[in-house]
């Protein structure tokens, strides 16, 4: 079953910030291997983040999300099933 995650989070540094490399190598690499597809938006102070894959997946990328260093005060603004991605690229 296909399953959705957005959330938005307050970035610790502000933009532009070395960390923000490492989050683009780090999310590209594991979300190839986990079929989870999507967009990551970096705005000055905040993360925005859209992510659809397989339910357990996309699951357990939220737990690595919510205790990830780099920002705080995660938000879930919308989650659950698809038909179909959005973003099969």
């Amino acid at each position: 079953m296909l399953h959705t995650l957005l959330y938005r989070s307050v970035a610790v540094h502000p933009f532009p910030h070395p960390s923000d490399l490492d989050i683009l190598r780090s999310a590209w690499e594991h979300n190839r291997k986990a079929v989870i597809t999507g967009f990551l938006v970096r705005t000055r102070h905040h993360f925005v983040q859209y992510n659809e894959g397989p339910r357990d997946a996309v699951h357990a990328l939220h737990e690595q999300l919510i205790v990830d260093p780099r920002h705080v005060e995660f938000e879930v603004l919308a989650e659950g099933p698809a038909e179909t991605r959005v973003f099969p690229d």
